[in-house]
């Protein structure tokens, strides 16, 4: 949620502000491909955090495979990796430059998981295996997906509230929105008796609850379609319907300044 406020600050924001806008909006760009654009990008920046987050937690379900044991060839290989990840794009910012934050990053979402797949090839140790994978709780990855479903809808509220908004009340306003999606449900079922009339509401009030996975549920419920796709559906609809917002209220705008 850092991620998209401070990436929708920086480049919806900072553009309508003192950046290319000007410049952008002087061309033949629908207003609905700029805001789209902008909010895929920030969108696409969180979920390549998310995906090497995902790989990174599945590669320690291996480690810990077994009760009070380390296997070291998945520890060994995991700190290789994230060094080498490190290492190869500082030596090559060290040759022919270039911006190394982001070099390291694609780095490591590159490197991860392919030597993630190759290592699953391996049993424990090294020793030979039942199946592919069999050391790592692949369940986890449900998890990081339905962490990634309401990130969607947070950063599109987020470029919404850019269209009207400075940096500095855009990024008080995105914290209010983390935690007030957090209590959104527990909120609105004490203050709205009416079932219809909450209907209303949840169209336009985020409920990051609505994601939350308690540790009862069981793993073939989070698996299951008829868990998985009212909230996929649920994440892409709202998407679609606050990006509608922002594109309307960035039509309203005067762009004003020059690069």
């Amino acid at each position: 949620c850092l991620l998209a406020a401070v990436g929708v600050g920086k480049t919806l924001r900072d553009d309508m502000t003192k950046g290319m806008m000007p410049t952008i909006m002087s061309r033949p760009v629908p207003p609905s491909a700029l805001i789209v654009g902008k909010w895929a990008g920030v969108v696409c920046s969180i979920l390549l955090v998310v995906f090497t987050a995902t790989t990174s937690c599945l590669w320690s379900t291996r480690i810990i495979h077994y009760r009070l044991r380390l296997e070291s060839l998945g520890l060994t290989a995991y700190f290789a990796v994230f060094a080498l990840a490190l290492l190869l794009p500082a030596v090559r910012h060290y040759l022919k430059g270039g911006n190394y934050i982001w070099q390291a990053n694609v780095a490591l979402a590159v490197l991860f998981p392919v030597a993630f797949v190759v290592l699953n090839f391996f049993g424990y140790n090294g020793e030979a295996e039942a199946a592919f994978g069999s050391l790592v709780d692949w369940r986890t990855a449900y998890s990081f997906a339905y962490i990634a479903l309401p990130l969607l809808v947070y950063t599109a509220i987020v470029v919404f509230l850019a269209t009207q908004m400075d940096v500095s009340l855009l990024m008080v306003c995105a914290a209010i929105l983390f935690f007030g999606g957090l209590f959104s449900a527990y909120l609105v079922n004490l203050l709205i008796p009416s079932e219809t009339v909450k209907s209303i509401v949840w169209i336009f009030i985020p409920n990051l609850q609505l994601y939350w996975i308690p540790d009862d549920i069981p793993p073939s419920t989070l698996a299951s379609s008829g868990y998985l796709l009212p909230r996929l559906v649920n994440a892409v609809f709202k998407s679609v319907l606050f990006l509608l917002f922002a594109t309307a209220s960035f039509k309203r705008l005067e762009i004003k300044g020059s690069i």
